[in-house]
């Protein structure tokens, strides 16, 4: 189903449940669709959000994950072009980790691993490759 609705020209968003032991598998994070969206208007996206502490304002921590998301959401729904951007900004995201410019919490790095290898679809076929090097 993940890639049939883009093929199919539907959009069918399933809301994650907060129930104890619920399978959220093919839920759409919202995040990731306020991207898909705000990319379908301006044809950019940014996962650079701010969110308030008590003593500071930080960048998300999702950053590596949401890139991960956005390029499986971007091959769910047939958008090329957010599927490149996405992979673009996901391996320059590795590449800024990596030299040490930023860092992130090792459950953002675990999920977006996660998210990279749930298919075995040839489009991840990419992504996939490049996580192994960097990682």
């Amino acid at each position: 189903m993940m890639q049939q609705e883009g093929e199919e020209g539907s959009l069918v968003l399933k809301a994650p449940s907060s129930e104890p032991g619920h399978d959220n598998t093919g839920t759409d994070d919202p995040d990731v669709i306020q991207c898909l969206i705000h990319y379908l208007y301006y044809g950019d996206y940014s996962v650079q959000t701010a969110v308030w502490s008590a003593t500071q304002i930080q960048e998300d921590d999702r950053t590596l994950s949401l890139h991960a998301k956005i390029f499986a959401a971007a091959t769910k729904y047939n958008i090329g072009a957010l599927q490149q951007l996405a992979y673009a900004n996901y391996n320059m995201s590795q590449t800024l980790l990596r030299h040490g410019e930023y860092s992130i919490p090792v459950e953002d790095l675990a999920e977006a691993i996660r998210t990279v290898y749930i298919s075995d679809s040839p489009a991840y076929k990419d992504m996939q490759n490049a996580t192994a090097k960097t990682w």
